[in-house]
């Protein structure tokens, strides 16, 4: 699954400036949300992970993310819900969004534009995200991860 070396990629070695920040993390696989933990743990990054796109939302203004994660085929709400949703919020929309698809799963470029993502680059968006985590959305631009 490309997440795997995305994620890599997000927490290369040096990177303190993550200490302290909040990831949003909306997977139903037990796996992947697994493997996102281990991966900022060394970091100091908090990752709450979700199972779903209707619990993140619930969840996102009590937690306050620096960065939301989220996989586009989740049972019920999905990713470029989540992501619409964060985007069209006032409150909320400052938060950089990271879509996840597996290697063998569709992209939809056209729906991730429609709700406000942007582009899809592999590690251009891993590098992306990793900036945008480093030095909040104000200075990555949220439509950038």
């Amino acid at each position: 699954m490309p997440l795997v070396s995305s994620v890599a990629l997000i927490s290369a070695k040096g990177c303190a400036l993550l200490a302290g920040r909040k990831l949003l993390l909306a997977d139903d696989s037990v796996t992947i949300q697994k493997v996102v933990d281990l991966t900022f743990a060394d970091e100091g990054v908090q990752v709450i992970a979700v199972n779903n796109g209707a619990e993140a939302i619930e969840r996102l203004e009590e937690i306050s993310p620096d960065i939301v994660l989220a996989d586009v085929f989740m049972p019920g709400m999905t990713g470029y819900q989540v992501c619409e949703f964060i985007k069209q919020n006032e409150r909320l929309k400052h938060i950089p969004v990271m879509l996840l698809v597996g290697s063998f799963e569709p992209f939809d470029e056209a729906e991730a534009r429609r709700a406000g993502r942007g582009q899809h680059s592999g590690a251009a968006e891993a590098r992306s995200c990793r900036a945008a985590a480093e030095h909040g959305p104000s200075r990555a631009g949220a439509d950038d991860c």
